[in-house]
């Protein structure tokens, strides 16, 4: 992904060609095994480069307030405060409600925008996820001097941006269902192997070679409590105890 504090990486000025490109990268992205926040930082960042956005920011509803958990660029030149706190709140949740991308106008005193900015830039609030799988927001700041033809296609980017959060969401829960599945396969083997033998010794063996697998450390060792004292009867990758070196 590109850069946003140097020059823009685009020798053109076709925005549709833009959000092509970058939708192929962030499909490829949302399909990677990385941590969620390796992934949102390359979706934003490159949402910042389609749009050649100047300051972006993903904030998480929690409770009535909104939680920046992600923010790149220049800081809008804001004071959401008071009055122009509220509007923007409103148009904030009402993404949310809608699953809808809205452009606000700088500094609009015309309804239904009015006082929702008092930002020279136009910022663009959209749903992170479409389908609801996490109630949070993006804001994308831009310069006043964009054309009405491009923010038209940079709100129709930002909608289809959007789905492959839900896509990167959706993928990440499966990954984690699966290893968790297989967590639980091997604490059924493990059971199993355990209770094939009622002999001790063959089971206190079977135990530590058994959870040296499941729990993937380098030893385990299988004690017997003998009055106040405690003795080994079986060590994992071991044949037999040697006394000396318990």
């Amino acid at each position: 992904m590109a850069s946003i504090s140097g020059k823009s990486r685009w020798t053109h000025e076709d925005p549709r060609t833009r959000v092509r490109t970058v939708l192929a990268e962030l499909a490829q992205a949302a399909q990677a095994n990385v941590s969620a926040g390796q992934f949102l930082h390359a979706w934003l960042n490159g949402v910042l480069s389609a749009t050649d956005g100047e300051w972006g920011a993903i904030s998480e509803l929690s409770g009535d307030r909104f939680q920046v958990v992600l923010e790149m660029g220049t800081p809008a030149d804001e004071n959401l405060t008071g009055e122009v706190l509220d509007r923007r709140l409103q148009f904030r949740r009402g993404a949310i409600a809608a699953q809808e991308a809205t452009c606000l106008p700088p500094r609009s005193t015309v309804e239904p925008f009015a006082r929702a900015s008092d930002s020279d830039h136009f910022v663009l609030v959209a749903p992170v996820s479409p389908q609801r799988q996490w109630p949070a927001i993006v804001e994308l700041a831009f310069p006043a001097t964009v054309e009405e033809g491009v923010r038209e296609v940079w709100v129709r980017f930002i909608s289809q941006a959007v789905g492959l959060v839900d896509d990167y969401l959706l993928r990440s829960r499966l990954r984690i269902a699966a290893r968790r599945q297989g967590v639980a396969d091997a604490a059924v083997d493990f059971v199993r192997a355990v209770n094939k033998s009622i002999d001790l010794q063959s089971a206190a063996y079977t135990v530590v070679n058994e959870a040296r697998r499941f729990v993937e450390c380098d030893s385990v060792c299988f004690l017997r409590r003998h009055g106040n004292r405690y003795r080994a009867e079986a060590v994992s990758g071991a044949e037999q105890v040697d006394k000396r070196s318990m």
